[in-house]
Parts: C-alpha cells; structure tokens; sequence
C-alpha cells in the first residue's frame, strides 16, 4: 500500500533528486543498467491501496502495479513514469521483461473522491475485469479496458471466454470524471454495462468507446477533437458531443 506520503522506485545508479523524498542514494542493484518497465506485483487477498504518489527516482520507467484482488486509489498519482498501469491481471515476465498481463477472476480498480494523478506520465492504463470511478483520473492518454482480456506488453487486447459478468464494467459515478487529451474506453464483456453519470472530457486526442453489451450515459460525455461511439445498445439521457466528427455505431 502506498500512503498520503507517497513511495519512490529507485531507478537510478547514482545519487539523485526527488520529489517526494529530495536526494536519494544510488540503486547497487542496477548496476547492469536502468529498467524501461518496473512490475510491483501483490499477492495478498486485500485490494491495494493507492492514497500517495509513486515517484520513479532517476530514470523515466513505466509502472505497473498489479493485485488480482483489487486496487483502490484515492489521491494517487504517478511522477516521473513513462507510462503507469493499474491491473487486476496476472503479468507474464519472459528475459526480464514484461511479456503481457492475463485478467480474470472479479478484481475491480477503484478510484475514489481524492482521485487518480497520471499527467506526468506518457499514458494511464486501467486493465481489469471492472472499474468503478468515483473521482476524477486526469492523464494525457487514458486507457480504460474492462473484462477477462489478454494483453501485450503495448497494451493490445485479445478476449477470454468469461463467466460470472459483472453487470456494470465501467461505471463512472456522479462526483466521477476522466479529463484527458485522448480517453479509450473498452468493455469486452457482451452482457456488462458501460454507464457514466459523470464527466469525460477529452481534448484534440478525442475519445473512443467500444462496449460489447450496452452503453448507458445520463452525464456529459464531450470531446474538443473526435468521439467514436460503438456499443450493442445505447441508452443517452445526458450530453453527447464532440467539435469533430462524431461517429456513433
């Protein structure tokens, strides 16, 4: 778990500056270079609780934090990451590196009131068999897939056969709200609901929505670039609306 005050992943081979914790020792263990990727796996029956900031001390490297049981954020963020990953998946390691991520099983991300911080990162992915976001989660490129899925090491999807669906997958609430430059929302689940009653909001990047089963919006879902819309059924009481072309399927 990560507190109010915050963690560093030391990334660095000598002394160096942080943020959270102002000069910091070099890593002895690093001595065959930096890592491009850095995989915090949890094995504990508990959701992960995510309340501070994770700093990557010295060199940009991609975070992934992964808990099949589950990962809870309130007032987490990401400072000097490439790229941060919340999954309830499984991660595969081949030579070193991230070969992909397995979800299944129930594990939901959670992001409460206090929120979720990843502008300092290059992307924000949310890889798990639900999302529930009851605060905002502001990023330059968000990516929320939701169900049993196998993913690359870029992030690529392929399906499972699922059981047990939950029958909402992505489920923004009234105090929730995603603001980014480009939001991808993906739910593979063909009898789960993708619903916002909040806000999503992207810039020039646009926003894409891709829902198996049935999109239900009673908030604001907007764009400032592009909105693609594709889902089996859709049901809108709210506002839907984009500066460029809106495409809805």
């Amino acid at each position: 778990d990560v507190d109010s005050r915050g963690a560093i992943l030391n990334n660095s081979r000598r002394n160096t500056q942080t943020q959270l914790g102002g000069w910091i020792q070099g890593n002895p263990w690093l001595a065959t270079g930096e890592a491009r990727v850095i995989v915090n796996q949890v094995n504990s029956a508990n959701p992960s609780l995510l309340n501070g900031y994770i700093e990557v001390g010295g060199k940009r490297a991609e975070v992934v934090l992964a808990n099949p049981a589950g990962i809870q954020v309130d007032g987490g963020g990401f400072i000097n990451s490439a790229g941060a990953t919340l999954t309830t998946g499984l991660p595969f390691i081949r030579n070193g590196q991230l070969d992909g991520i397995q979800v299944a099983g129930a594990g939901k991300v959670g992001i409460g009131k206090g929120g979720l911080d990843g502008r300092d990162a290059d992307y924000t992915r949310i890889l798990s068999r639900a999302a529930e976001i009851n605060g905002g989660i502001w990023a330059k490129d968000l990516q929320v897939t939701a169900g049993e899925n196998d993913f690359d090491a870029a992030g690529k999807h392929t399906p499972r056969s699922s059981t047990n669906t939950p029958a909402v997958a992505i489920d923004t609430g009234e105090l929730g709200g995603m603001y980014a430059d480009k939001i991808t929302l993906i739910s593979t689940d063909k009898d789960a609901t993708v619903r916002n009653q909040g806000q999503i909001f992207a810039q020039a990047g646009g926003v894409s929505i891709d829902a198996a089963g049935r999109l239900g919006n009673s908030g604001t879902l907007a764009s400032q670039g592009s909105a693609d819309i594709r889902a089996k059924q859709v049901e809108n009481s709210g506002t839907v609306s984009a500066k460029g072309q809106l495409n809805l399927r």
